[in-house]
């Protein structure tokens, strides 16, 4: 089975259960972009409970860009922020230190494309999850697919109400004190389960 997704921002968990039961995986490269989704934005687990971590994007109007259009902002220091947040969430993490070299390195290059910087994370991650599917892109857009290809742009939309019900649960750092949070980013699954993230969304 083919499937077909918008480009996110370090992909929740729902995002990467999807790719289960599927050999292909396109991402939408055809688009216009559309403010308050993942394409920018995702949810880590920190002491003081949810995190969201946004990219900025240079002003103008996004919403009607293509999506390989959309310019990344470096008017703040966000790369320094969004790193810290992280190393400060999962710094002790079982996996922490195996992986954060790999990640490291997207949070000192400035990507001028929005697309392109989730692009090569998300082909790290597919990566380091060792998820077994292959990934193309569109060059063109289609607004509606045939039976052949599971349409799943825009699907994605809020970390509580995700597409898969299969969650299992599996240990967390702050579990203690906010309980399991399901669907947070892919990054939080990595860390807390290493490659044996794997197992939990097949």
């Amino acid at each position: 089975m083919k499937l077909i997704i918008e480009t996110q921002y370090l992909p929740s968990v729902d995002f990467f259960s999807q790719l289960s039961d599927c050999q292909e995986i396109i991402i939408e490269s055809c688009e216009n972009y559309q403010k308050r989704s993942y394409r920018n934005r995702c949810f880590i687990a920190t002491a003081n409970g949810i995190q969201s971590l946004t990219v900025p994007l240079e002003s103008g109007k996004n919403a009607q860009q293509n999506i390989r259009d959309v310019k990344i902002a470096y008017t703040d220091r966000w790369q320094a922020q969004h790193w810290q947040a992280i190393r400060s969430a999962y710094g002790r993490a079982p996996y922490f230190e195996h992986y954060a070299d790999y990640l490291l390195p997207f949070y000192e290059k400035n990507y001028t494309y929005l697309f392109d910087f989730n692009q090569e994370l998300f082909s790290l991650l597919h990566k380091l999850l060792k998820t077994n599917v292959s990934i193309s892109e569109t060059d063109t857009f289609v607004k509606k697919y045939d039976d052949e290809i599971l349409d799943l742009r825009n699907q994605i939309k809020n970390r509580e109400q995700p597409l898969s019900q299969n969650f299992k649960k599996y240990p967390q750092l702050f579990e203690d004190r906010h309980g399991f949070l399901p669907n947070l980013s892919s990054l939080d699954l990595l860390f807390c389960m290493g490659t044996q993230g794997k197992n939990y969304f097949l």
